[in-house]
């Protein structure tokens, strides 16, 4: 992770944090996830040499752009290292 200020830099994914986020209060909470979950969240700190809390911050910030995109009508487009472009919908 590259953290620069109110920018930071996961891998190839850039996240603009404002800086009321940056400054929030942290909360403590417990939550209920799967092994899989569990696992999947473990790798991606050991992968990318950030920390569990970092893994869980990062698919939130990925969850509300998607989300948010979604809401407004917007494409949210994958492009492979191929040059094939997948889209994300969401289902409810």
């Amino acid at each position: 992770m590259y953290s620069s200020g109110l920018y930071h830099v996961w891998g190839s994914l850039e996240v603009l944090i404002s800086r009321e986020d940056a400054m929030a209060r942290r909360v403590k909470v417990t939550v209920n996830l799967t092994e899989d979950d569990v696992d999947e969240l473990k790798q991606q700190a050991e992968r990318d040499g950030i920390t569990m809390t970092d893994a869980i911050r990062r698919s939130i910030a990925v969850g509300k752009l998607v989300t948010s995109a979604a809401r407004n009508g917007e494409k949210v487009l994958i492009r492979g290292h191929n040059g094939d472009v997948r889209q994300i919908e969401l289902v409810r």
